[in-house]
């Protein structure tokens, strides 16, 4: 299953549960934590919280999310950075597998991780990045399950692009700074900066002691290099390099079957779209939201969605926050399919699938766009906006 790197605030991922970087004893931070305290609602999750009690070092527990869009939130325990020679790499390892494994108990289909332990807690940021990618690879690759690696601040951002290829951005630095300061990012980073300044100074002073030697990096079967050397492969570069190698052809191993995994394309566009519309100061987001679904086959290979989700999904945000939808479906009886999503019959229509069907689809819903644009923002589309559509398939179907 999917596992992607998106740069965004964490409180607004619309995934099934997210993670917090918590403290042993389940007190609110400062930084992530306070932020995530924050959204969902202060009181409610330390009530929450306290009721656990405590955690484990590198483990995890899991409350509700209660204002956030998520249902759940893990509260996974976190390493302080000492200098490496006390655990901190298999702690924090232990931290996301923890959480990881609460995902599969709790029957989430995509969680979303902070960089654990690489802000308050000191953790260098390219050594709390590489077990981050190790230990969420090893699982995705074993269980069905989406992980979003969530990256805040520049410099998390500069250490994923260093080392991966793609990050897709929904905040800037512009929103970072304007929140640093209320999450208290802003005081603890000045204060880690300071305090490696003052670790350099002693440093250059020889020490006896028995401190222990800095540990290394767990190592698995297959090594971090060649994880990192790969992740930045597409798809079909991965597939056809899996092929040669195997000595198949590609023509045998490598073709369309017809399917229609129309129920994941719905789920991964209205996360995104959700993500994106979500994430800017108010004064900035889009005051209407149309999602237009077209399809001409029927959903037959969808892995991680199901109608009833996408179905709740949809009602969510018609709901809460004013969405559009339209359903447009060639070869099918449209109506009857819009509603297994919980899309009205007023907003959906059957079209004929063909050149001169696709162009009437483009231009009504371009021309249905344009209308709402310029609208008063409480608009809604009138159930004129498919007559078109309805007339050139009525024409030329029943010739």
């Amino acid at each position: 299953m999917p596992f992607l790197m998106i740069r965004n605030d964490i409180t607004k991922v619309a995934a099934d549960a997210i993670v917090n970087p918590a403290n042993r004893n389940l007190l609110q931070g400062s930084g992530t934590s306070r932020a995530i305290y924050q959204a969902a609602g202060e009181q409610e999750l330390t009530a929450a919280c306290e009721a656990i009690g405590r955690c484990d070092l590198g483990r995890a527990v899991c409350t509700p999310a209660f204002g956030l869009p998520a249902k759940y939130i893990f509260h996974a325990v976190c390493p302080a950075w000492h200098g490496g020679g006390f655990g901190e790499a298999e702690q924090l390892a232990g931290a996301y597998h923890s959480a990881l494994e609460l995902a599969a108990e709790y029957h989430c289909e995509s969680v979303a991780f902070p960089l654990l332990s690489s802000g308050n807690y000191g953790y260098p940021k390219e050594q709390a990045f590489r077990i981050a990618v190790d230990t969420i690879t090893q699982y995705v690759m074993e269980h069905d399950l989406t992980v979003y690696l969530v990256l805040y601040d520049r410099d998390s951002l500069a250490v994923s692009r260093k080392l991966f290829a793609s990050v897709e951005e929904y905040i800037d630095d512009h929103y970072v700074a304007q929140n640093d300061e209320s999450y208290g990012f802003g005081r603890r980073r000045r204060e880690l900066s300071e305090r490696r300044r003052l670790l350099e100074e002693d440093a250059a002073v020889p020490m006896l002691g028995a401190v222990p030697a800095p540990a290394a990096a767990p190592r698995t079967a297959r090594s971090l290099e060649s994880l990192m050397d790969n992740l930045g492969e597409s798809f079909t570069t991965r597939l056809l390099r899996l092929i040669d190698e195997r000595g198949l052809k590609d023509s045998t191993v490598y073709y369309v079957r017809g399917c229609t995994a129309l129920l994941d394309a719905i789920g991964y566009g209205v996360e995104k779209m959700a993500n994106i519309q979500r994430h800017p100061p108010e004064s900035e987001r889009a005051e209407k939201a149309i999602f237009v679904i077209t399809t001409d086959g029927l959903e037959n290979a969808s892995k991680r969605f199901g109608y009833e989700k996408i179905r709740r999904m949809i009602e969510r945000e018609k709901e809460q926050y004013g969405w559009e939808f339209l359903f447009l479906g060639a070869n099918m009886d449209a109506v009857k399919e819009a509603a297994r999503f919980g899309i009205s019959s007023d907003r959906a229509v059957r079209f004929e699938n063909d050149a001169q069907g696709v162009a009437v689809n483009y231009h009504v819903v371009s021309e249905t766009v344009s209308r709402m644009r310029e609208a008063p923002c409480c608009a809604s589309i009138g159930a004129e906006w498919k007559e078109q559509i309805e007339a050139d398939f009525q024409k030329r179907h029943h010739r």
